[in-house]
């Protein structure tokens, strides 16, 4: 058995073993919001018509957050993965199921890889499981695993594709279809992966003159098709940022928008950043040493292109250390979240280089240290392995240890121990595997958020919210886990007085996953957009704040109705303590809250709504539409479109009859609908 076979049975035995440690618990004991499983019922339910995105359950959660592309609407596999989410009870084994679907098309697409590169298909294999388990263990705690294993699965099937086509140009036909299913998954950090590879690969190709006019004329033509073919994601992704309309926070603001557009046109821009995190609603800080880190692969690209050049640089230790950055890129920095967002894709590439590299030096009758391939990858993979470079203290005495490994790496390659390569490297991966086990924090800790497994048992727990349009009174989240704003990285500390987990109160996410029809204006991710934020001084995911009680029974000047009213609020969740407080400071004297359901931890409170109406208001002429203010968004009355204006850019306001009333009508339209593509 050769040592590359052995390497990644050892790798795939290994991660295998290692997936089942992190998480015979946590399938069993889930957390359904991380699985985003509540949205993908939603979807499944609904036919994610975008169309009728804001009739979703009579949705304002839906309707602003349903077009975030992470879930990945437009992908021709999602009506698979949607019906697993909402098949049966068991919502944990319905995660399993779709974590094993995408695996699935992980190492499938990594096989097609290998054999683009002449290498090990086992090898590839391994690698793919790998770096799928890591994006598992990296983006847990960012709360979007899922979508992440989503993005990741395909981006194997893209890199096969341009390999393929640096064999052949014929095979660029290839590239826009696995670019539209990589794009369509709505990983925006898959996206850029690819961008670069594409981008390198094809720079390289012409820089060696391998390829013609024509050539270089297909593939453009090819990358192009990519952008074209994916237009209705991106377009959506546009109308989609308007219609969340929030603060410079979460993945429907420009930032992220940028980074898709350039991904699809597969731009080098990085300096239209920053990355946003918009589950925890962090700004990541950028520091020098991130943007130079995009200029050093094209410096070594150039470099390595020179034949003089050639001559002089050891290409073996370059390989080298680019394959320890690669598999010990993780404890460098320790559990941080930005750079962690690369690593599986530049881990994925750093195994198959390095099985390349390896596999042309055995074949070479001459000096093994002269990897005639090697450096032709080095620009791409160095490009994702770098960004794990940040100067903090931690980092920098393992970046001793690394170069201590590099140097090691070296003079095993290269002395007359050469076998062992190959299993020092599959030891590095499953020991950088483990070590991500022991340092991410688990997701059976208290107060991470677990939710039940069993959607009769969420459908029965939030019951009273069945047919109601809720406003949540919440503090900020709390977890066992939380973020450092000046660093970006993950500690473990106590949770905050008055703090509350999921379980405690009302996730949108979680209530999405059983059988009810519950409408959210606002609560932990209802996604409120920017005129609603500001007029009820909620925070992102509308974390309510001192001013949000009183600006909710404050009255609204030309109706001269109490906003709660207006909006048709039907029930009040309320988290005990200070929102509580606050709330009883703010109630009006001749408002009556009822008490419908409470717990320990919050109070559910009936409004002087009876049910969820559409008009809130109808007199002198006007009528007030409790329907948030969205791009698309068309009113009939009495089957005639009609123009409107609005309540503090919150609410729309028709001119209409308390009679006409009855026949408003509210329907969303995207501009793609009107395009043929």
């Amino acid at each position: 058995m050769s040592p590359w076979r052995a390497t990644a049975k050892f790798v795939t035995i290994g991660t295998v073993l290692l997936m089942w440690a992190r998480n015979h618990r946590f399938f069993y004991r889930d957390d359904v919001e991380h699985q985003m499983i509540g949205a993908f019922t939603a979807l499944h339910r609904n036919g994610y018509g975008i169309n009728a995105v804001g009739g979703f359950h009579r949705s304002w959660y839906l309707s602003l957050i349903t077009g975030e592309v992470q879930f990945g609407v437009f992908n021709p596999v999602t009506p698979v993965r949607d019906a697993l989410a909402a098949m049966g009870d068991n919502l944990a084994l319905n995660a399993m199921l779709i974590a094993l679907l995408y695996l699935l098309v992980s190492v499938t697409g990594a096989y097609v890889a290998a054999r683009a590169l002449r290498i090990s298909p086992a090898l590839s294999v391994a690698a793919a499981l790998f770096a799928t388990f890591n994006v598992h263990l990296l983006y847990w705690d960012a709360g979007s695993w899922t979508p992440a294993l989503i993005g990741f699965a395909w981006f194997t099937w893209f890199v096969a594709a341009v390999w393929w086509t640096r064999r052949d140009i014929r095979f660029a036909v290839t590239i826009p279809v696995a670019g539209f299913f990589l794009v369509t998954a709505g990983w925006p950090h898959a996206m850029i992966a690819a961008g670069v590879v594409a981008l390198i690969a094809g720079i390289q190709q012409l820089a060696e003159k391998k390829w013609g006019t024509r050539e270089a004329v297909t593939y453009t033509v090819a990358c192009v098709a990519t952008a074209l073919l994916s237009a209705p994601t991106w377009v959506s992704a546009k109308v989609f940022a308007d219609w969340a309309a929030r603060a410079p926070h979460g993945l429907f603001n420009d930032g992220f928008l940028t980074h898709h557009l350039d991904a699809i046109g597969f731009a080098w821009s990085p300096f239209s950043q920053p990355y946003i995190d918009g589950f925890a609603g962090q700004g990541f800080m950028f520091e020098p040493i991130t943007y130079i880190a995009w200029f050093l692969p094209l410096a070594a690209y150039w470099i390595v292109t020179s034949q003089k050049v050639r001559r002089a640089v050891r290409v073996d230790l370059v390989v080298a250390a680019i394959v320890c950055v690669g598999m010990f890129g993780p404890s460098i920095l320790g559990p941080t979240r930005w750079p962690f967002r690369f690593q599986p894709f530049a881990a994925f590439l750093v195994i198959m280089v390095a099985a390349n590299a390896l596999q042309s030096a055995d074949g070479e009758k001459r000096d093994p240290r002269n990897f005639t391939g090697a450096w032709k990858w080095i620009a791409p993979v160095a490009w994702l392995a770098l960004t794990a470079f940040r100067p903090r203290l931690y980092p920098m005495f393992l970046t001793v240890l690394l170069l201590v490994a590099i140097a090691a790496a070296h003079r095993l390659f290269t002395g007359d121990r050469r076998h062992l390569f190959a299993p020092m490297l599959g030891a590095s991966i499953v020991l950088t595997t483990l070590y991500l086990v022991m340092a991410s924090p688990s997701p059976a800790m208290p107060g991470d958020r677990n939710a039940p497994s069993s959607r009769a048992t969420i459908t029965q727990q939030y019951s009273a919210l069945d047919k109601q349009r809720v406003f949540v009174l919440q503090g900020d989240l709390a977890g066992a886990q939380t973020i450092e704003k000046k660093r970006g990285r993950f500690r473990l500390i106590p949770n905050p007085p008055g703090s509350v987990t999921a379980t405690e109160m009302a996730d949108g996410n979680i209530i999405l996953a059983g059988d009810l029809d519950t409408e959210f204006v606002t609560g932990y991710s209802a996604m409120p957009h920017e005129a609603l934020e500001n007029t009820f001084m909620t925070r992102v995911f509308g974390w309510s704040t001192e001013g949000t009680a009183p600006a909710l029974f404050s009255r609204e000047k030309t109706t001269g109705r109490y906003w709660v009213d207006l909006m048709g609020v039907t029930r009040l969740l309320v988290q005990r303590g200070q929102q509580l407080d606050w709330l009883n400071a703010a109630v009006p004297k001749d408002y009556a809250l009822k008490t419908v359901a409470e717990t320990d931890n919050w109070v559910l409170f009936a409004t002087n709504a009876g049910s969820v109406e559409t008009v809130t208001y109808a007199e002198n002429g006007r009528a007030v539409i409790a329907r948030p203010v969205t791009p698309g968004m068309q009113i009939t009355v009495n089957g005639k479109a009609t123009g409107f204006t609005t309540l503090n850019g919150v609410l729309p306001v028709v001119e209409a009859s308390a009679a006409e009333a009855q026949s408003i009508d509210i329907t969303y339209r995207l501009p793609h609908q009107n395009a043929v593509f």
